[in-house]
């Protein structure tokens, strides 16, 4: 089982710095050399199937709702599993 974690004065952290420090991660991880070269083979890929700009764009939105969707859902999944 998981033990609890005192959160005293010194380990309290808001909300938002939590979201602002994973929020810059993400940036960070994105210029890294294994994400990088992949944005380029992404916006080909919907470039390249869809008839027009608006329906490459709409789909690359989707694309991306998606991923938060599911890394949100597995999150959720865990943390309820492995929670208390």
């Amino acid at each position: 089982p998981v033990q609890p974690v005192d959160a005293g004065s010194e380990g309290k952290q808001s909300l938002w710095g939590i979201f602002i420090a994973g929020l810059l991660g993400g940036f960070a991880a994105f210029i890294m050399p294994c994400i990088f070269p992949m944005v380029p083979l992404t916006v080909s890929f919907f470039t390249k199937q869809s008839g027009s700009r608006a329906r490459g764009i709409s789909r690359a939105l989707l694309y991306g709702l998606f991923i938060i969707v599911i890394y949100v859902a597995l999150g959720m999944l865990i943390t309820i599993a492995f929670g208390s």
